[in-house]
């Protein structure tokens, strides 16, 4: 290892040969998705269509989706941003990472059945993962209260896109209780006129 001290020996600067990279964090996600073997079901339920002794498999190419995801990529061209880091390569478990056009050619290539499988296949397990741990009901309420005015011209535009609202003030109330699988939600009025 290397080092050179700068800014008149404040900071001592030191070089390694070791592949380092800025997305440590993700060995966190990939250790919980690991342990709860998620990627294990994605490879069981990702169609193998490939047959050339180079391919990439299809768990390796969803794993680098993910990583793409996770650092903040929001196209299939940002998967080049964690392609060639190895330290992300490692992390995630991959023998080898795809392009942008090999992860869009995987999702391409699905049939509606296929997707239709790997959708319920994932919906039972995340589930299956979520509701096994539930202890006791539990009821979390959000309210939400929205004013409205009619004073100006300009805002009579906003008063439009409110125009189902019944008085001048109106609070929504959105349960979700862990116990039942879905939300359910209210609305009362606050006004006093």
């Amino acid at each position: 290892m290397q080092g050179q001290a700068i800014r008149d020996g404040e900071l001592f600067v030191e070089y390694t040969d070791k592949p380092l990279s800025g997305w440590g964090g993700l060995a966190v996600f990939f250790e919980f998705v690991e342990q709860t073997g998620f990627f294990r079901l994605l490879e069981q339920v990702f169609p193998e269509k490939k047959t050339s002794p180079n391919f990439v498999s299809s768990g390796d190419i969803v794993k680098v989706l993910f990583a793409t995801v996770l650092v903040g990529g929001n196209r299939f061209a940002h998967v080049e941003r964690v392609r060639e880091d190895q330290v992300i390569q490692n992390l995630i478990g991959a023998a080898r990472m795809g392009s942008a056009d090999t992860v869009r050619r995987l999702f391409l290539g699905l049939t509606r059945g296929e997707s239709q499988t790997i959708y319920e296949s994932l919906h039972t397990f995340s589930t299956k993962l979520l509701f096994d741990h539930v202890q006791e009901d539990v009821l979390d309420l959000d309210s939400t209260i929205l004013e409205r005015y009619a004073r100006e011209q300009a805002s009579s535009r906003i008063i439009r896109c409110w125009a189902c609202l019944p008085a001048r003030n109106t609070s929504f109330i959105f349960g979700f209780a862990a116990g039942e699988h879905r939300p359910c939600a209210g609305r009362r009025s606050l006004s006093t006129s």
